[in-house]
């Protein structure tokens, strides 16, 4: 399969391709207004490249249809959500654009950065970079799950797993996808500890 679409990619957006890696690391679907088919196939493809579809386990949902408009949008899917608010929407005039949301984490535009500095010329080589995006955020998860599990006995587990939510830079995603995680949330235990973890770190960035 050919993977320029990832090169037009990273060229299109530059350093707001963070907010198309937010998407398809949460599961989030992308409408996608204005800039023709070829950008729409391209955006659909980075999205079901280095998202998590089929690296961790979500309980199954229907496909929902959004309600269209008069440009009818076309949807690009991650990791199907039925829920308007996993809905981002691009909008896209001539040479300019715009998303529907305006903050993601700085793990996003860590790897953001590493994409546009890579110049977009290797193809492959963008590939990889974010296979390894992927690898290294359910390398977090699995960390984080452990972690989680040690609360029940380790008094001092809790706080572990703050420090290193803190450090990974992407607390928002990872809590997200392990709320959705079927076999694991379905321990009690685990369940308290993510609500814990996220009324914490909301705190945190509030201040």
């Amino acid at each position: 399969m050919s993977v320029m679409f990832a090169c037009r990619c990273v060229e299109r957006l530059g350093q707001d391709v963070a907010f198309l890696i937010h998407v398809a690391l949460c599961g989030m679907r992308l409408r996608v207004t204005g800039g023709g088919e070829q950008l729409e196939r391209d955006l659909e493809k980075f999205i079901q490249c280095c998202g998590l579809t089929g690296l961790i386990s979500k309980p199954a949902s229907p496909t929902a249809q959004l309600p269209g408009d008069s440009e009818r949008p076309r949807q690009v899917p991650a990791d199907t959500e039925t829920e308007t608010s996993n809905v981002v929407s691009l909008h896209v005039e001539d040479n300019t654009y715009s998303f529907s949301i305006k903050d993601c984490s700085k793990f996003c535009h860590k790897w953001a950065d590493t994409l546009v500095k890579s110049g977009g010329g290797d193809p492959v080589h963008i590939r990889q970079l974010l296979e390894n995006l992927k690898l290294k955020t359910i390398q977090h998860m699995n960390l984080l799950k452990r972690l989680i599990r040690r609360v029940e006995t380790d008094h001092y587990a809790l706080y572990r797993c703050y420090i290193f939510l803190m450090g990974t830079n992407n607390s928002n995603i990872l809590l997200h996808n392990l709320k959705l995680e079927e076999q694991f949330v379905t321990l009690s235990e685990a369940k308290d500890v993510v609500c814990i973890l996220e009324d914490f770190m909301h705190e945190v960035k509030s201040q």
